[in-house]
């Protein structure tokens, strides 16, 4: 059948899994001779045939676990395409798997020679086991259908109660501020601050984390519920199809050789427990909603609480600078009473000091009168020269080394760019 491609494509190695939520039953049924298009009696072909294709889904404990949630289950495809010749009762099978896990059962199930029997002489007893036997393999995939999903669910529920039951009983604390009121600087360092929270005292066994583990968990119970959903429509189909194939045959025939109640009583019975199953994922979504909302909650309500925190110690700090603020102001004032202070007495010096200095000057043995006479001896003034100059340079030199020496204590100290 051209359909069977379809399913087919969704099988290979990828990345990530490709049209994995596609299934679907194909079915075609050429019951009559004016239907038949392919006539090979030599290959033992009528014409006459049903035909079908399906996808189920099976869910399977595999070693390999996922790498990022450590979940040690996977869903895995398997693809039928078959036919049987109503006319020769020949069946066609080509089923598709990823591992070999349904061909030793197929193979189990032909070696128990409960599928063919070699001594049947009737035709028509041959014809029904040979219909019997294509029944009893579709009844095999029916059970790998639904086979897994209990202890696969399970795992979900424990995965949720791991992961939300302490949202029903732990507590969240209020962080209460207490405003603190500071007038100096002085006061601000002998008052007893606000103890503010320390970052293990706000830590708390959820976190973004958890949530993400939540969505994940969530994000598989969907993915279950819609396979399950699947699969119960393919059994449906399958069942639907073969029961109407019969009463086709028996109402062009007359014949009742061909017999579905044991077959439509087993797929009745796995869409029962696939029924069971998809209740029970119903209400464990809307557990894990509930849960996952509350679990929402209470991180908010927890970063509420650190905003509060934050706020608490922003306005701590907008206080501290207030005050310092309003003390540098008090500095800086008086910094200016003894700046103008300063400029007044150099002003004075200025003003007194020339003549300071030529007073001092005449005062010694360097310029002397005799009589009316001005005579400057040169001794003195070498001597004066060979003294103050040295004493002058040698002043100018310690403040040109120690202004350096400070300017270069400042730039070590002085924290980098970027750096705290």
């Amino acid at each position: 059948m051209p359909e069977f491609l379809d399913f087919l494509f969704a099988f290979g190695q990828t990345e990530h899994p490709k049209d994995f939520h596609f299934t679907g039953f194909r079915s075609e049924a050429k019951l009559l001779e004016t239907d038949a298009t392919v006539h090979l009696p030599e290959l033992g072909r009528s014409g006459r045939e049903i035909r079908m294709c399906y996808t189920i889904k099976s869910v399977e404990n595999v070693v390999s676990q996922d790498s990022q949630q450590n979940w040690p289950w996977s869903i895995r495809t398997t693809s039928l395409c078959h036919s049987f010749d109503i006319g020769t009762c020949r069946s066609f099978w080509l089923i598709v798997k990823a591992n070999k896990l349904l061909r030793g059962r197929v193979k189990t199930l032909c070696s128990t020679g409960h599928l063919f029997r070699t001594d049947v002489t009737d035709e028509n007893e041959s014809a029904r086991q040979a219909f019997d036997s294509t029944l009893q393999i579709h009844q095999l995939l029916c059970a790998l259908a639904g086979e897994n999903w209990r202890w696969y669910i399970g795992s979900i529920e424990e995965k949720v109660q791991t992961l939300t039951r302490g949202t029903l009983t732990d507590t969240v604390d209020l962080y209460k501020h207490t405003p603190r009121r500071a007038q100096s600087w002085n006061s601000v360092a002998g008052t007893e601050l606000t103890p503010v929270p320390t970052e293990e005292a706000w830590s708390s066994r959820f976190s973004f984390e958890h949530l993400q583990e939540v969505h994940f968990v969530e994000e598989k119970a969907n993915e279950a519920l819609l396979i399950i959903q699947a699969n119960i429509s393919v059994l449906r189909d399958l069942s639907a199809f073969y029961s109407e194939t019969v009463k086709s045959i028996r109402a062009i025939s007359d014949t009742k050789i061909f017999q579905t109640c044991d077959f439509e009583r087993s797929i009745a019975a796995a869409v029962k427990d696939l029924t069971m199953q998809q209740s029970r994922l119903t209400m464990l979504l809307r557990l894990l909603a509930d849960r996952r909302s509350l679990l929402d909650s209470m991180l908010q309500w927890k970063n509420a609480q650190m905003n509060l925190r934050l706020a608490d110690k922003a306005q701590v700090s907008a206080d501290d600078m207030r005050i310092m603020t309003v003390e540098m102001h008090r500095i800086a004032a008086d910094t200016k009473k003894e700046t103008i202070n300063m400029r007044i007495i150099t002003l004075v010096t200025l003003f007194f000091l020339p003549g300071t200095y030529i007073s001092t000057l005449m005062s010694t043995s360097i310029v002397q009168y005799e009589g009316d006479r001005l005579k400057i001896n040169i001794a003195p003034l070498v001597l004066y020269l060979e003294t103050s100059l040295p004493l002058l340079f040698g002043t100018l030199a310690f403040w040109y080394l120690t202004n350096k020496w400070e300017g270069w204590k400042s730039s070590k100290n002085k924290p980098r760019h970027g750096t705290p």
